[in-house]
């Protein structure tokens, strides 16, 4: 059941996708929210070898292509934090545009994907699991609870989400980042391997819509 529902969920990721590049573009590329194009790509790939990792089979070449997922949590997620800045200053915060606060969010950023490399995936470990009809490889000796790179970004979704809802009038940027963040705080409310994936996919269907409406917000000005 959960490969159908990994597989379900990398289909909506690539309905995602194909919106945000639209979106891109019809507004331009070089809009820094557009970070997002690489989030969701990143994570069409995860879902993608989840739900057909039964079918490649245990062995060194399943395991080469989730090492690859791991790099990818990495080396891509911490982009979002440049996305919660960027909407922050769309929608008119002026501290958000000081040159001292740019290179501060580039650089915690650049700390972050450093950070994860080295204490995440630099000399990864794997070994296979199976669940519920699932077959991936793992990290070994995984730690429990959100990792710091994680709750920075989260933090800062859920910070910037505040300032675009009361700023912008559009709640919907932080219903999902409180949905994803009350769900991480919370047990899975069925047994499987799927719920942090169908969090990830409210949370990424909240930010695309988020970078529609500022879109269509900034072409109204």
């Amino acid at each position: 059941m959960d490969m159908i529902l990994f597989f379900l969920i990398m289909i909506f990721h690539i309905c995602l996708f194909i919106v945000a590049i639209g979106l891109a573009y019809r507004n331009g590329w070089f809009v820094v929210s557009n970070v997002i194009i690489l989030v969701l790509l990143a994570l069409i790939y995860d879902n993608a070898m989840l739900a057909f990792g039964k079918f490649f089979g245990e062995g060194a070449r399943l395991e080469f292509y989730n090492e690859i997922r791991f790099w990818l949590h990495a080396l891509i997620t911490p982009l979002l934090l440049l996305y919660a800045w960027d909407t922050i200053k769309r929608a008119g915060v002026k501290w958000a545009k000081w040159r001292s606060v740019t290179w501060f969010v580039l650089g915690l950023t650049l700390f972050l994907i450093i950070y994860e490399i080295v204490s995440e995936v630099w000399g990864l470990t794997l070994e296979p699991y199976v669940h519920n009809g699932v077959l991936a490889y793992t990290k070994v000796g995984s730690e429990s609870g959100m990792p710091l790179m994680v709750m920075i970004v989260t933090v800062a979704l859920l910070l910037a989400s505040i300032y675009v809802g009361r700023l912008q009038n559009w709640i919907w940027y932080f219903t999902g980042v409180f949905f994803m963040t009350a769900g991480m705080a919370a047990p899975p409310p069925v047994e499987t391997g799927v719920y942090d994936n169908f969090l990830e996919l409210v949370l990424m269907f909240s930010l695309t819509t988020t970078k529609a409406f500022q879109d269509q917000y900034d072409r109204r000005r």
